[in-house]
């Protein structure tokens, strides 16, 4: 296992639960702002969480989850 695989695993085998903020969330997914909040309020995309008053996050591995879920979608 990769050192930085390792570094996302929990003690108990979870995937990562590092935080991910939006400018990250933009560039894993090439979605705008606009986009992945019109998405959210679809419940199509996961939902963010609050780290302070003035600023959300995203776990990573719910942001992997749905990259690879759109990989399983064919394009018409």
């Amino acid at each position: 296992m990769k050192s930085e695989e390792a570094k996302n695993i929990s003690p108990q085998g979870n995937k990562s639960t590092r935080a991910v903020r939006m400018p990250e969330t933009q560039y894993k997914t090439g979605l705008s702002k606009t986009h992945i909040y019109r998405l959210i309020k679809l419940g199509l995309f996961p939902k963010p969480f609050k780290l302070s008053e003035r600023a959300i996050a995203f776990f990573e591995s719910d942001i992997d989850s749905w990259i690879n879920q759109r990989r399983g979608e064919s394009i018409a």
